[in-house]
């Protein structure tokens, strides 16, 4: 029995540390291998999820039109009374992923803003019917997360600095391929979303299926240390922002960062699904999707821009047009050329756009044949 034994062992030889370290690297090569596969697996889910979360509020905008006979407003609802009186109505200034918000299963939510509300404890203030401004953050209702307002592959924590809670927004309505004018006052834009405006799906005259609607922004950082600066911040105080737009791109850096004038405050990219600014949920379609945002005057969430749809989806964003489809574009979308001065409906550029395929797409009427596969 002795024999059998001595001779199992000399057949079947122990690992030595050679063999061990051998197979780690094995294994290691194998992970190595794998996770890009994992890691694309996990974005391909994140992006069905996000491209979900646009037909549905493709979906709502249709339904909200169903009801009311037109698409919601940019920004609109209760008085203008001026920032003095920001506690008494919401300054024109709520958006409308606010007032679909019975659309996406949040009535509840729409009737607490619709009635007003008691404030937090510390303002001791309570707001009338149709809520205050919509940065009045204090009001409880605006601070609500909606779970069909985030994309997932943006990751951005509902809380920031401060213990203050903000319900975030991962989308933004098509303000056209103009600068001036499309956050204020009543010029219409060329696409479909306008200050104060009443807009139907019937004034997208080159057809729903080629008129952008809906399409990505990522919420602005929160925290100092983070480094991806060109989807969190804006450039500010560029004048001759019109004149030519793609001197807003000469603004880019190495590494998603961004040269020049960093808008300091006011940057609310993302900020709140209750605040009708362009700033914080517009996008024009004028530079490719990623690239730099900025202000054409001044500093201010109340100012005109230059402001692209961003996200963390790789290589572009996705889009949802009138009739509810989601596509994606791509960074290396044609913007035709950049450096003419932007079309207006004063100017004697009246129909097609100058900045290609991407910019007759954000032109809810001008005759262009553009569409996306």
């Amino acid at each position: 029995m002795k024999r059998t034994t001595d001779r199992w062992k000399k057949a079947w030889p122990a690992f030595t540390l050679v063999d061990l370290l051998v197979v780690i690297a094995i294994i290691g090569i194998l992970v190595a291998l794998l996770l890009p596969a994992v890691q694309a697996a996990r974005e391909a889910a994140r992006r069905l999820s996000c491209s979900n979360n646009l037909k549905q509020i493709a979906l709502a905008m249709h339904h909200y039109q169903d009801v009311h006979k037109v698409l919601p407003t940019v920004t609109g609802t209760t008085g203008a009374g001026g920032w003095a009186n920001n506690q008494l109505n919401n300054f024109e200034r709520l958006s409308p992923f606010a007032l679909i918000l019975p659309q996406v299963e949040q009535a509840n939510l729409a009737s607490r803003i619709k009635n007003g509300g008691v404030a937090t404890s510390a303002s001791g203030f309570d707001y009338n019917p149709g809520g205050p401004h919509p940065l009045q953050y204090d009001f409880l209702p605006f601070n609500a997360s909606i779970p069909c307002y985030l994309c997932p592959s943006d990751g951005m924590e509902p809380n920031i600095a401060g213990g203050r809670h903000r319900g975030f927004l991962n989308y933004a309505m098509c303000c056209g391929d103009e600068i001036n004018g499309n956050a204020w006052g009543n010029h219409e834009t060329r696409g479909v979303w306008s200050h104060n405006k009443r807009v139907r799906l019937a004034s997208m005259k080159d057809g729903t299926s080629n008129t952008l609607l809906l399409a990505e922004v990522t919420i602005r950082n929160r925290d100092s240390g983070e480094t991806d600066m060109k989807r969190g911040y804006v450039i500010e105080s560029l004048d001759s922002l019109s004149a030519s737009p793609i001197i807003c791109l000469a603004h880019e850096g190495p590494d998603e960062t961004l040269i020049g004038e960093v808008a300091s405050d006011h940057n609310r990219r993302g900020e709140c699904w209750s605040g009708g600014f362009p700033m914080v949920c517009g996008f024009t379609t004028i530079t490719p999707p990623n690239s730099p945002a900025c202000i054409g005057n001044g500093r201010g969430e109340w100012n005109h821009g230059l402001w692209p749809p961003m996200s963390f989806h790789p290589t572009g964003v996705q889009v949802a047009m009138g009739d509810g489809s989601v596509h994606f574009v791509t960074d290396t979308v044609d913007t035709g050329d950049l450096s003419i001065t932007e079309p207006t409906r004063q100017s004697p550029i009246l129909k097609r756009s100058p900045y290609g395929v991407w910019g007759a797409l954000g032109n809810k009427e001008g005759g262009e044949s553009a569409s996306l596969p």
